[in-house]
């Protein structure tokens, strides 16, 4: 392998890696999803944990928790605990993201349904 060759894998590497870290560090904090009567809560902590709810006419119908990282354009989330029979601990989410702002993000679930999510001061 060239020099150069080398050198431009190593520059590849590092941007992604710093998008990665970018991307990670602009998505922590307390967002939220409001979709007609139901409403989502999601904190995402630094230590790459995440807790959240889920609330239909104001009743919580969904408790999680889990871990969290980025990968690229990735947004992967592992739950560890969760209320919800259908979703047990151990299953694992792959959203797109396919937009991050300062107060919103916009991913693509896997369903392949568009979810945005907003900042909660």
């Amino acid at each position: 392998m060239s020099l150069r060759l080398a050198y431009a894998l190593l520059m590849l590497a590092t941007s992604l890696a710093s998008a990665d870290s970018s991307n990670r560090d602009r998505l922590i904090g307390h967002w939220r999803h409001v979709n007609e009567e139901k409403i989502a809560d999601i904190i995402f902590n630094r230590d790459g944990t995440y807790s959240g709810h889920v609330a239909h006419k104001g009743a919580v119908v969904w408790e999680f928790a889990g871990k969290w990282s980025v990968a690229g354009k990735v947004l992967t989330c592992e739950y560890t605990r969760s209320s919800c029979e259908n979703i047990p601990a151990g299953t694992r989410d792959q959203d797109k993201l396919l937009e991050l702002a300062k107060n919103y993000y916009l991913i693509e679930a896997m369903d392949g349904m568009r979810r945005t999510y907003s900042r909660v001061e």
